[in-house]
């Protein structure tokens, strides 16, 4: 992709990374890894929103049991249900 070398640094206004609407429809690798540098920033941006929210209303105190439960074949939907 080459956005390491890239000549302008990217910004995404707040507004957008509190926006997971676009990340949350995503349903494999190559969608959030899309060829576009803003769009990937996006998806991170969201992403780290989208996860902090959960582990606020989820609490920390299941976090690993809850990844643990992924990385077994579960998805997020499964996982993140209180």
């Amino acid at each position: 992709m080459g956005f390491a070398n890239s000549a302008q640094p990217t910004a995404l206004p707040a507004d957008d990374a509190a926006n997971t609407s676009q990340v949350r429809q995503l349903n494999s690798f190559g969608a959030f890894f899309a060829d576009d540098e803003q769009t990937v920033v996006r998806n991170y941006a969201s992403a780290r929103y989208e996860a902090a929210s959960w582990l606020a209303s989820t609490g920390r105190h299941t976090l690993y049991q809850r990844l643990a439960r992924m990385q077994a074949g579960e998805s997020f939907a499964e996982i993140s249900a209180p």
